[in-house]
């Protein structure tokens, strides 16, 4: 994890914290929760890698090579805030999630993190 240089920055009563964000080096292919149960599994982001305590929301990008795509849940709803968020990884041609085991840690994706 890389917190790009002069985040994270204010925004109202929030910060936003731009990353690049490493893969796993043995990825976990993200299970849904039941109904109000959040998933398991994925690639974990901590609000700490934003300089952040708590995580509102994240948005992905392409990995720098584009093979990868991303996407996340926070794992709760109501509007609370969590300490990480679970993404998922799929592959930017097809849009099918990577397959487990699939090592991932030398791509790299950008996530804009807002939160507090």
């Amino acid at each position: 994890m890389t917190l790009i240089r002069d985040f994270p920055q204010p925004v109202g009563n929030r910060y936003v914290g731009i990353i690049d964000h490493a893969g796993p080096t043995s990825y976990t292919q993200l299970t849904p929760g039941a109904a109000g149960s959040p998933p398991t599994g994925g690639d974990i982001l901590l609000a700490a890698e934003a300089g952040l305590k708590f995580i509102t929301a994240v948005s992905g990008q392409l990995d720098s090579t584009g093979t990868y795509t991303s996407d996340a849940s926070m794992g709760a709803s109501g509007g609370a805030e969590q300490t990480k968020a679970f993404l998922i990884w799929c592959l930017s041609t097809t849009g099918a999630q990577v397959a487990g085991a699939t090592n991932l840690s030398g791509f790299f994706m950008r996530f804009i993190v807002w939160g507090r």
